[in-house]
């Protein structure tokens, strides 16, 4: 789980991990819309043979369980408190998932791996800088074997970021920068 300020790239530093590493990368944003049959997956009726059937379509969090995935759940402190409870056994150590409905426990792919963004660390928002987001269940986040911090650089680490990638902003006339 990485925390921090919006903007610092929390969700892009995970894409480029990922990205260096060959992994494919999935980001799903956690706001009030996403529902439990969002990620779990809902029975859908379709044409067999000319008749209707009902078939169960997993969603993506079982697709990504079975695969070489890095799962991204962005705005993790945003997401309902009935879809979090779906998250909380993966989380575990040797997390299954298990989908009730099809008599179906699922064991991750050994490359499976999941990550989350948020900007509060699970103790909601009483500042209204995030409003929205609310307070994660700590049993939960214990549950959360990395928890790191992305905030934004010093001014004077950024200017050097930001210099070292542009040669010419580091011209005579921009020397000001380099007192902030």
């Amino acid at each position: 789980m990485i925390q921090g300020f919006h903007g610092t790239g929390k969700s892009t530093h995970i894409e480029q991990v990922a990205a260096r590493l060959n992994w494919p990368c999935l980001r799903i944003n956690l706001d009030s819309h996403i529902s439990r049959i969002d990620l779990l997956g809902k029975d859908v009726i379709k044409l067999q043979e000319g008749k209707q059937v009902t078939d169960f379509k997993e969603g993506l969090l079982p697709w990504s369980i079975q695969n070489p995935v890095a799962l991204v759940f962005d705005e993790y402190d945003a997401g309902r408190p009935d879809v979090m409870f779906v998250i909380q056994r993966i989380l575990e150590v040797e997390g299954k998932l298990t989908l009730l409905d099809q008599n179906k426990v699922i064991t991750p792919h050994p490359y499976f791996r999941l990550f989350a963004t948020t900007n509060t660390v699970g103790l909601g928002d009483v500042t209204g800088l995030y409003h929205g987001t609310q307070q994660i269940n700590q049993g939960q986040m214990d549950r959360w074997h990395i928890l790191s911090t992305l905030n934004y650089l010093d001014p004077k680490q950024e200017f050097n970021v930001v210099s070292s990638k542009l040669k010419s902003f580091k011209s005579a006339k921009n020397k000001k920068w380099e007192k902030v």
